[in-house]
């Protein structure tokens, strides 16, 4: 029964790419042949969702287009970011990554609609990669192929940055609590850690703070794994892509899982993820106002081999789901996490219908 189970579950998880393929149809491409090239240079599942057909014209961006446009450059330039929190960053790494995130700017600067602190963001993320690897270049070793080819790249992401910086202005402002509680404003993504061990008492003090979180008919459907060895870890860190190289330093990593025999109507097959997320975010809340740092860790893996790896090693029921993973722990001493962007709420908050923005 445990085996027709799981193979149900992989025939359902693989089915979730042929409905990928079916939203690719028929929709237009805004921005051109060009950008979708650059795009297409990252095996990234995401970009072909919107756009297929390369043989129909060009069009003025709409709001919606634009707001695509957004997603992809907060991911990139995220990756970005993150990248330059590595120890042993590769030379001149995400280069392809950020001639996209150029792309973009292009574009989003001509069409700003209150964007301009996600652009301020992005740029300042490329400065700091810029003043970055310069520094590695006085600090580290490389071979005169490696750092003529570094340098080059480097001149030429500044003449592009010089150019985006002369179309206007760009400054970040700080966030404001508007007078609610500044733990929502202050909590960051932590991946810099401290040796520090979390003690068990802490941890079920966050725990005790996550089941309080609303739950589809309080049916509180999660379980939460707590790994601190080196072991389970890296059995964690191959299912949960984007945190290799970061998150294996944190004290303990928990593991968020949900019990779906709590669902039954075919309705219902998301709540089990949603109820968890919601249960998580209590989590990170809670270690925060404690003194303690998270990032979130996404499991949402199609390696099925890595998957069945962890389940049987942490010797998880088929009937849970695995839902996603937070590194917690101390931040590491002198350590602050640069604030980040958050998208402008003009452009999220809607009155009586879609696409009444005021």
């Amino acid at each position: 029964m445990t085996r027709i189970s799981g193979l149900i579950g992989r025939v359902f998880r693989r089915g979730k790419k042929v409905f990928r393929e079916i939203l690719r149809l028929g929709v237009e491409d805004p921005w051109g042949e060009s950008y979708r090239r650059e795009r297409a240079l990252f095996s990234y599942t995401g970009w072909d969702r919107y756009w297929l057909d390369i043989n129909r014209p060009q069009h003025t961006p709409t709001l919606e287009d634009l707001d695509v446009m957004e997603f992809d450059l907060l991911r990139f330039v995220h990756a970005i970011d993150k990248g330059l929190q590595l120890p042993n960053r590769k030379v001149a790494f995400g280069r392809e990554k950020i001639r996209c995130i150029l792309t973009m700017l292009r574009h989003l600067i001509c069409f700003k609609n209150c964007r301009e602190q996600v652009i301020a963001w992005a740029v300042e993320v490329l400065r700091q990669y810029v003043e970055v690897l310069r520094n590695d270049l006085e600090t580290k070793e490389y071979s005169p192929t490696d750092r003529s080819e570094l340098v080059s790249w480097l001149n030429e992401l500044e003449r592009e940055l010089d150019s985006l910086l002369s179309m206007g202005e760009l400054k970040i402002e700080s966030p404001e609590s508007n007078g609610l509680s500044n733990v929502y404003y202050q909590r960051r993504s932590i991946r810099q850690w401290s040796k520090k061990p979390v003690e068990d008492a802490i941890l079920r003090q966050i725990v005790e703070a996550a089941v309080w979180a609303p739950s589809s008919c309080n049916r509180q459907p999660y379980k939460f794994i707590f790994i601190r060895s080196e072991h389970g870890k890296r059995l964690l860190l191959d299912v949960a892509t984007g945190g290799r190289g970061l998150a294996e330093h944190a004290p303990v990593i928990v593991l968020l899982l949900s019990d779906v025999r709590a669902y039954y109507a075919p309705s219902e097959r998301h709540l089990a993820y949603i109820d968890s997320a919601l249960a998580s975010q209590n989590l990170s809340l809670a270690a925060h106002e404690l003194g303690l740092g998270t990032v979130w860790l996404n499991c949402a893996t199609e390696d099925f081999v890595k998957e069945d790896r962890l389940r049987n090693e942490l010797s998880i029921p088929p009937w849970y789901a695995i839902v996603g993973a937070l590194a917690i722990g101390y931040p590491r001493e002198g350590f602050q996490a640069k604030p980040p962007v958050r998208r402008c709420v003009d452009n999220i908050i809607l009155h009586e219908r879609f696409g009444s923005l005021r």
